[in-house]
């Protein structure tokens, strides 16, 4: 539960809190890497008399701080910037990618470099190379196996501007060179993954003419690139924003995608192990008018956690967080931010307890601001399971107060409540739950439910959850899926 929005746990507590970010003025964070927890950058735009302008941010494991230009770097005549990828290889290197537009208004690619040991003017830009034809371009992803291998991935449009292309380039470690992309239709790539200098998987869209927008993908073995087809769930209006690969059998993707029956934004995602295999794994889905995920990263152990945001009827977009377990998802929602809204665009995650997630929350003032989270697991319930009576059944790793967060599905508002569950050892507790909620017994239906530890500060942890249906409001439950149950956790597979 992204509990952090609200209420910053105190150092060292377990959970997601909000970390302060510099907003010199209106900043938007879009992506976000971490080679280390004391080690990550964050990358965006702002605005500042009427120019947009890219931004970055540098966190040292004690806060962030914003690193400058050098001095003379070309990208200070820029009209306009923005970054909206970003990867490090090294604790003190990391590359981003974007966009700028020159004196003569023509928008092109930019790549920007941090070095961490020149201190607070550390950012230089490198200059990109651009397809015969294109006169308009930007980067949106960028992915680096090594310091001497990165590859980045976008688009472009040619002199017509009537379809994109995509647009592909690598760095070598002194330059950056472009690459042979195939295309299908109009396609543009806005994420990539390379789990190795011979494996990366790049995502995006396609369309043709009268054919709607479906999901794109490129495969990246060592020597060329190759076009393959992601499953579309709905019949147009598909597209993939951010993907994570583990290995180069091992990829999670996610995106947006139109529900047929609703005209609505739903978040979509889908596992790849190879050139075309593909599976959906759609993603929990409370009541809500829209849903996205823009971002997901995957740390060792199959574990997942994908961002975006979501509306629960309110017109107000509100921080969503999805964990996935390499076999079924956990859905988490925010708790009401103290903003007029907030989303989340990045995560990275170097662990499975231990993720950074950026975005951008609107103050009472309507600004923009940037948003950082830090995800903290250690202290989180460890596991949970439900029994077919309705009890619960936690596994703990310390002493924790406990509640039970229960999400109804397709319910217009999602979460019913928290359900007090009192103080329990480290180890294994058997707790009864009467199915109530705020005094109510659920009815027949499919929910969620979530164990989450209250903290001395009255902030929440993020937890284990199970997904289960109720035939009949008596009973008994029928378990559909478990982020972590008990039985898994016994036996060391989460």
């Amino acid at each position: 539960m992204l509990a952090g929005l609200a209420i910053a746990p105190a150092a060292g507590a377990a959970g997601w809190a909000t970390q302060t970010t510099p907003n010199p003025f209106p900043d938007q964070i879009a992506g976000v890497a971490c080679e280390s927890a004391k080690s990550c950058m964050a990358v965006g735009y702002g605005s500042s008399g009427g120019r947009v302008h890219e931004a970055g941010w540098v966190w040292n494991g004690t806060k962030w701080t914003i690193p400058s230009l050098k001095p003379g770097d070309p990208l200070f005549d820029a009209r306009d910037s923005g970054l909206f990828g970003v990867s490090c290889p090294a604790a003190s290197v990391c590359e981003a990618v974007g966009y700028y537009i020159n004196q003569t208004r023509a928008q092109l690619p930019l790549a920007v470099v941090w070095h961490g040991k020149l201190g607070r003017v550390s950012l230089s830009s490198q200059p990109m190379q651009l397809p015969p034809g294109a006169t308009f371009a930007t980067l949106s992803g960028v992915s680096c196996a090594s310091s001497s291998d990165c590859e980045a991935v976008g688009y472009y449009d040619d002199a017509a501007r009537l379809a994109h292309h995509p647009l592909i380039d690598v760095w070598d470690g002194t330059s950056w060179q472009l690459q042979a992309a195939p295309e299908i239709g109009s396609s543009a790539l806005n994420a990539v993954s390379c789990p190795s200098t011979s494996a990366c998987v790049a995502v995006g869209e396609d369309s043709t003419p009268g054919g709607g927008i479906h999901t794109f993908a490129e495969r990246w073995g060592g020597s060329r690139w190759t076009p393959d087809f992601p499953d579309d769930p709905s019949p147009s209006d598909n597209t993939l924003t951010g993907v994570s690969c583990t290995s180069a059998s091992a990829c999670l993707v996610v995106g947006t995608n139109t529900d047929p029956a609703t005209g609505q934004p739903v978040a979509l995602a889908e596992t790849t192990a190879a050139f075309g295999q593909w599976r959906l794994q759609p993603p929990p889905s409370p009541g809500h008018t829209f849903s996205r995920l823009d971002g997901v990263s995957c740390a060792s152990g199959g574990v997942c956690i994908a961002v975006g945001a979501f509306d629960t009827f309110t017109g107000i977009r509100i921080p969503l967080v999805d964990y996935y377990d390499g076999s079924s998802w956990s859905f988490t929602s925010a708790q009401s931010p103290p903003f007029r809204a907030a989303e989340l665009f990045g995560i990275s995650c170097t662990s499975s307890t231990a993720c950074t997630a950026g975005g951008d929350y609107i103050d009472a003032s309507g600004n923009a601001l940037s948003l950082a989270d830090r995800y903290t697991g250690a202290g989180s319930p460890h596991a949970l399971s439900l029994t077919r009576r309705g009890d619960v059944l936690a596994l703990l790793r310390k002493p924790r107060r406990l509640e039970l967060l229960v999400v109804e599905h397709g319910r217009r508002h999602g979460l019913l409540g928290a359900v007090p569950l009192g103080r329990h050892p480290k180890g294994r507790s058997l707790i009864a739950w009467n199915l109530r909620v705020g005094g109510r017994r659920l009815g027949a239906g499919t929910y969620t439910a979530e164990l989450v530890s209250m903290l001395a500060d009255g902030a929440t942890s993020a937890g284990p959850s199970v997904t289960f249906a109720l035939d009949f409001p008596s009973g008994p439950i029928r378990a559909l899926s478990a982020s972590c149950s008990v039985a898994a956790a016994a036996k060391g597979r989460c």
